[in-house]
């Protein structure tokens, strides 16, 4: 994912629009499309993709939707997104479609990819909506929930899961654990490898059509899932060296210590950011993060598990180290009396092979995972929009499971 320069979109623009899931305004999509079940499809949304609204005070109001509405888009209102432990907001239905100008430009989203699937007499499809601001592992116990009341009314059915980017994750957790309770599952576009990506969002924030403070750098380092998105330093499989000195010496950090986070000045405690966060609160995002990283470590034998389609792309220039500059600067108050001071290059990273938001490299499962992999010519948002994923997908579905 790229920030966007502040100038007037066009029409051009839009397939960035769509790698943040930005947008001026959003529909809802139902939970279920009713069909003559045969498959039971279940769809986790990714990042930024379930759409998110808070309750009244007042019962009898209809609740207020924060993501993703026009006005927001126009920078009309800017609601609080921060993640509070009990802010009344929850998710609800998978976000559809951007609309730009209304009846004129409207850009979709996952629209066109539920519709496909909808179309489908031989399918009865579900979307599982969460929280994506919220603990990832929160998420994986709901999505378990979920899966436990669909077993309850379909008994003889084992559903596909089909997830994507971080509902990838989430599904690729839960399946990591309990197998058993799906026939199939589907990842796209899911940074399982972790990166060092994401460290643009918490610099320099995000900006939602015209508007900078919807998910600013300090809002969006509010967010406990995001740093599920950072490799883990001792992990054998997770990707390494992912941020390295201007000369390309590689930086030896921990990116689930708050200690290393404000020695180095990343993210949040980057003077570019503008963030006043306490370590002490930050080190248990961290802590919940770093649990959430160690599921996704295999914990069974191989060819014990149902079948597995990755979807994933190689065809764009995605972010695979970020550059940093050290000086050290007289401190009378430090160790020795100086201090370092880090200033990281985010506009003018080393590129890798990806999707646009996740590399090649990180798209690809822990080793020891067999599974079937398909490339996709779509930039990450829009993975699933490609018909070709589609009738993979479908041709998956179809595909009896081998004894």
């Amino acid at each position: 994912m790229h920030r966007f320069q502040k100038r007037l979109f066009s029409v051009v623009c839009l397939p960035f629009f769509l790698i943040f899931f930005f947008g001026c305004s959003s529909s809802d999509l139902p939970h279920s499309i009713h069909s003559q079940p045969e498959t039971i499809v279940v769809f986790v949304p990714g990042y930024k993709g379930s759409q998110l609204y808070q309750k009244r005070n007042s019962e009898s109001s209809s609740p207020i939707k924060l993501w993703l509405n026009a006005a927001q888009g126009l920078n009309l209102i800017t609601p609080d997104l921060s993640l509070k432990k009990e802010d009344g907001i929850y998710a609800e239905g998978a976000l559809e479609k951007i609309t730009l100008i209304p009846y004129l430009v409207e850009v979709p989203v996952y629209k066109p990819w539920i519709q496909f699937l909808a179309s489908s007499a031989k399918i009865k499809f579900f979307v599982f909506s969460y929280d994506w601001r919220r603990d990832n592992t929160e998420s994986v116990l709901k999505l378990e929930s979920f899966l436990a009341d669909l077993k309850k009314k379909y008994p003889n059915r084992l559903p596909v899961v089909v997830g994507h980017s971080n509902g990838g994750l989430i599904t690729y957790s839960l399946f990591n654990s309990k197998p058993q309770l799906f026939s199939k599952i589907v990842l796209v576009g899911t940074p399982f490898r972790g990166g060092s990506g994401f460290l643009e969002d918490l610099v320099l924030g995000t900006k939602t059509g015209f508007n900078s403070k919807l998910t600013n750098s300090c809002v969006v380092s509010s967010f406990e899932s995001v740093f599920s998105f950072f490799p883990r330093k001792e992990s054998k499989w997770d990707t390494a060296n992912v941020i390295k000195e201007e000369d390309g010496t590689p930086i030896q950090n921990d990116f689930f210590s708050a200690k290393d986070w404000s020695r180095l000045q990343l993210g949040p405690f980057s003077k570019e950011s503008g963030c006043n966060i306490p370590t002490s609160g930050f080190q248990v995002q961290l802590d919940k993060a770093y649990a959430f990283r160690n599921s996704l470590d295999p914990k069974w034998k191989q060819g014990k598990y149902p079948p597995v389609l990755v979807v994933s792309a190689n065809n764009r220039n995605t972010i695979r180290v970020v550059l940093g500059k050290k000086s050290v600067v007289e401190n009378e108050k430090a160790v020795n009396n100086k201090v370092e001071n880090w200033k990281w290059d985010i506009h003018h990273p080393m590129f890798a092979p990806g999707d646009g938001r996740v590399t090649w490299e990180s798209a690809n499962p822990p080793p020891g995972i067999v599974f079937e992999s398909f490339l996709s010519e779509y930039e990450h948002s829009s993975l699933l929009n490609d018909p070709k994923v589609q009738e993979k997908i479908l041709e998956f579905l179809e595909t009896k499971s081998k004894e």
